[in-house]
């Protein structure tokens, strides 16, 4: 059996966070054992990472970016991590990456979040990959739209990434059911329509 240290930026009830809560203990039915932990406190999807590592623990995340909180999370990660393989990244996060520079293992990070927002995005970004991520030896992204971006920042990317879509069910709704949906949702029959699930950005 092989142990993998994931480290998830945040346990709260979101799209990346879901995706681990699912995929987790699919991976525990397959003999793989995880040491977990968090650099924020515990949020409501807790009892799904503890489901899988009852020792899962989190950080106080003092100070801005949870700065002062980085030293002990490090060391309770790298404590953690003496018996594990692998080191599994969720989330686009500093603490997390910090936390493991001086592991040996191989590190995969699993990036959720879109690039350009602002002007500043480009700079912050790149300093985030060249600083932070040369150490991943694979960094995986949900969509090759925002793997694309990232290729466009730091171009060495592209020879270790690749997409992996979230584990989500995709349900085909015929007709009938899209009708009876719209009119529970009092939305015109002939009128296109797309719902989203997520946190809407320009």
């Amino acid at each position: 059996m092989s142990k993998v240290l994931k480290l998830i930026q945040c346990s709260n009830l979101g799209g990346m966070e879901q995706s681990a809560y699912k995929l987790l203990p699919w991976l525990a039915e397959r003999d793989i054992s995880f040491t977990i932990a968090t650099p924020r406190p515990f949020g409501d999807g807790a009892p799904f990472l503890k489901r899988v590592d009852k020792g899962a623990f989190d950080s106080p995340y003092s100070g801005r970016f949870g700065w002062k909180s980085h030293p002990g999370f490090a060391r309770k990660v790298l404590d953690r991590s003496i018996d594990c393989s692998h080191i599994w990244i969720t989330g686009t996060d500093v603490a997390s990456l910090r936390s493991v520079r001086g592991s040996r293992l191989p590190k995969l990070l699993g990036h959720h979040y879109h690039h350009f927002e602002s002007s500043t995005s480009y700079i912050r970004w790149k300093l985030f990959y060249e600083v932070f991520c040369r150490q991943c030896d694979r960094v995986t992204y949900c969509s090759d739209f925002v793997r694309n971006e990232a290729i466009g920042i730091a171009p060495w990317l592209k020879k270790r990434s690749s997409v992996v879509h979230y584990h989500f069910p995709i349900i085909e709704n015929d007709g009938h059911a899209k009708g009876e949906a719209r009119n529970l949702l009092a939305l015109p029959q002939d009128s296109f329509v797309i719902g989203n699930a997520g946190w809407l950005i320009p």
